[in-house]
């Protein structure tokens, strides 16, 4: 765990977790958090998903344990960001509906101790977005978003999780950008004509600008600090 900002004099404290899709928010959330004064603690572990049944390394297990160990009441928000269809795109029927209900305790149990959980999904297009129908027949476009057959699973949590939870679908924000809706989101027709992908899995720098933006909004809104202090 690394204690980045120490804020005694707001009610703001955030934890953000996860993998290497969780490190390319740090620079950003991290200049947001000065800005407006918050506290900051980072948990960052790079290949690990958090979940018992995905994660076969001692490194990774002892992220989970470590993460399990927490005070969550000290925080305000937690932030989650790792790549669930990544994760599971080899494993079985039966680990992925193991890890999506640890996923739902995990979360769960966030909202218990009276923090509200954020969670950024990458490659995550969820059920009824607009924009998947626009793509339904775009396979290089989906094969970029994530394999819908193992993301269905995950889909299929995030839109059934408490209000204390906010989902933050990065693909969907990203073909949305602009009213784009199609791969020319992502390689080169944003804003400016610059990539929003650095490779087929990791934002770039003007990807993470766009996520980050709702990522702060969901620290900031009021409707975030009301389902906080109704899960206390």
């Amino acid at each position: 765990l690394c204690h980045r900002l120490e804020s005694e004099d707001t009610p703001v404290r955030v934890l953000l977790v996860g993998d290497s899709h969780a490190q390319e928010l740090m620079p950003e959330l991290e200049s947001a958090a000065r800005r407006e004064g918050w506290g900051l603690d980072f948990m960052i572990n790079k290949g690990c998903s958090y979940l018992s049944d995905l994660d076969d390394s001692d490194r990774c297990r002892g992220a989970r344990g470590r993460f399990d160990s927490l005070e969550l009441s000290r925080y305000s928000h937690v932030i989650f960001s790792v790549d669930l269809t990544g994760y599971t795109l080899e494993a079985s029927a039966s680990q992925t509906a193991r890890a999506v209900d640890d996923y739902r305790s995990l979360l769960q149990h966030t909202v218990m101790e009276g923090a509200a959980a954020v969670v950024v999904a990458p490659r995550m297009v969820l059920d009824g977005d607009p924009v998947r129908a626009a793509l339904a027949d775009d396979l290089e476009a989906l094969r970029v978003i994530g394999d819908l057959s193992v993301s269905a699973a995950w889909t299929g949590l995030l839109q059934t999780l408490p209000d204390a939870v906010e989902v933050i679908p990065t693909s969907s924000m990203l073909l949305a950008e602009n009213g784009c809706g199609s791969l020319d989101c992502f390689n080169g027709h944003a804003a400016k004509n610059e990539p929003l992908m650095r490779d087929t899995t990791h934002l770039s720098k003007p990807g993470v600008d766009i996520v980050i933006r709702s990522v702060i909004r969901a620290i900031t809104s009021g409707s975030s600090r009301a389902r906080r202090e109704a899960a206390r």
